[in-house]
């Protein structure tokens, strides 16, 4: 197959190797049996392909390298109790919303 300037292949060589690639990719083979069977030689087929990968994968964004915490085993936190004289009891859990929290606050310092 022939050449273009500066050495690199031939559209018509690319295409090619691209196509046997891409049959070998939909076989259930591996690339030796695929080569002999198709009648290609292995080493050019190992280097088609290396080179379709290398492209494929310069084609793909690049890595993004993201901080990221720790993660810390959830802690089982017992509820916080109160317990008034009159038998008044109340427990405030870890995940009592905060403004449901704020409002008992204020009636019991209004009831103090």
């Amino acid at each position: 197959m022939a050449r273009t300037r500066k050495g690199s292949p031939s559209q018509r060589k690319v295409a090619y190797w691209r196509k046997q690639v891409e049959k070998w990719r939909e076989s259930d083979l591996g690339q030796a049996e695929y080569s002999r069977l198709a009648g290609v030689s292995v080493k050019s087929f190992g280097y088609w392909k290396r080179r379709f990968d290398r492209e494929e994968l310069a084609k793909s964004p690049s890595p993004v390298i993201v901080a990221v915490k720790p993660f810390l085993p959830a802690v089982e936190l017992k509820p916080l109790m109160l317990h008034a004289k009159n038998g008044f009891r109340l427990e405030i859990h870890n995940e009592t919303c905060s403004a449901i929290l704020e409002k008992t606050i204020q009636i019991l310092a209004r009831l103090i």
